[in-house]
């Protein structure tokens, strides 16, 4: 069940993004407005929860976890971008084409075209939930910067600098990078900041 409800989550923001874009396109100028927000946002967010992973990581995990805000307005900017060019005649320097049966034919096949690259580019890593747009791939080199920042970083051998950066973590077990895994990292990352100023 938890991983039946893990997968349907990791797709969520991928459907949203989409239903958002077609939202844009259907809509006045303010949606598409909206969509350019939620990218800078979510890069100001971002930029945010790195700056406080150093000395606050409970805290900047949280900023850096609205970070999947951007994978929603990219997914809606693409969205917007294939309905647009898919509705578009057909670009003058790709020639003419006669006849309604075959303009539609190559009509959508540059449309494809253009769909299959920004799927490609953009958007594949946001529907299986991983890659740049992901907030484990942030809170992930997030930790590796903020360690470079820190007066006193976690040694190795500590259960701070194995949240930090390994797979395993002695008496909390194997644990990955998923909402979970960066909560339990944080906590643990923390809870040594907090010791030191002890």
């Amino acid at each position: 069940m938890k991983q039946f409800i893990g997968t349907a989550t990791t797709g969520l923001p991928a459907t949203a993004g989409v239903l958002l874009g077609i939202r844009s396109f259907t809509g006045s100028g303010w949606w598409l407005i909206a969509d350019v927000a939620l990218v800078i946002g979510g890069f100001g967010l971002l930029w945010i929860g790195n700056l406080l992973l150093p000395t606050a990581p409970k805290a900047g995990r949280w900023f850096i976890e609205f970070w999947i805000a951007t994978a929603l307005g990219i997914m809606a900017l693409a969205t917007y971008a294939i309905l647009f060019v898919s509705l578009q005649p057909l670009p003058a320097w790709l020639g003419s084409v006669a006849g309604d049966e075959r303009i539609k034919a190559v009509t959508s096949a540059f449309g494809g075209a253009i769909t299959a690259y920004i799927a490609l580019v953009w958007t594949k890593d946001i529907a299986e939930g991983k890659g740049y747009f992901w907030p484990s791939t942030q809170f992930k080199d997030g930790l590796e910067g903020a360690w470079k920042k820190m007066t006193a970083p976690p040694g190795r051998g500590t259960k701070a600098r194995a949240a930090m950066f390994d797979e395993y973590i002695e008496t909390v077990g194997k644990i990955g990078w998923d909402f979970s895994g960066r909560r339990t990292r944080a906590r643990i990352i923390q809870e040594h900041l907090d010791g030191r100023k002890a």
